[in-house]
C-alpha cells in the first residue's frame, strides 16, 4: 500500500495535469477514478514485467537477502512512504527501498554487502539528482 502511495498516484497526478491542459477537465477538478485506476493498473504491469530483474538486483547484488531481511526491509520502507503520503511529502520508492535494503545489509553481522553495488548506485542518483536541480533551476 506504501508503494502505491506514492509512485502510482504521481502518475496519476501527471494524467491530470495532461487532462487539464487539453481541456478535458477543469483545472481545480478532482483525480477521475478511472485514471486512478489505469495507473495502478500499468504500474502493476510494469512491476510484472520488469520488476524481477529490480527484485534480483536489490536481494542479491546489493546483500544477500534472507526472508526475513526482505520482511525487515519492507516493512520499514513500506511504513516511510505510507507516513509520507499521509503528510503529503513526495519521496522516491525506489530510493527508500534502497536505503532500507542498505540498513538491513549494514548490520548484517557477515558483512555480505557489495560495496561497489552502493557506489554505482549511489553515483546514478547523484547524476539524476542534479540533473533535475539544473533542470528545475533553469524553469524557476
Amino acid at each position: 500500500m506504501g508503494h502505491g502511495s506514492n509512485d502510482a498516484l504521481k502518475t496519476a497526478g501527471i494524467l491530470l495535469a495532461l487532462l487539464i491542459s487539453i481541456g478535458y477537465l477543469n483545472p481545480g477538478s478532482d483525480i477521475p477514478l478511472w485514471v486512478v485506476f489505469y495507473s495502478y493498473l500499468f504500474m502493476a504491469l510494469g512491476t510484472l514485467v520488469g520488476g524481477w530483474r529490480v527484485v534480483r538486483t536489490m536481494g542479491k547484488r546489493l546483500t544477500n537477502l534472507r526472508p526475513i531481511d526482505g520482511f525487515c526491509a519492507e516493512t520499514a520502507g513500506g511504513s516511510f512512504l505510507l507516513i509520507s503520503a499521509i503528510f503529503g511529502i513526495p519521496v522516491s520508492t525506489t530510493h527508500t527501498i534502497v536505503g532500507s535494503i542498505t540498513g538491513v545489509g549494514a548490520i548484517k553481522k557477515n558483512k555480505r554487502s557489495k560495496i561497489g553495488c552502493y557506489k554505482k548506485h549511489n553515483l546514478c542518483m547523484a547524476f539524476n539528482h542534479s540533473i533535475n536541480w539544473l533542470y528545475s533551476v533553469y524553469n524557476i
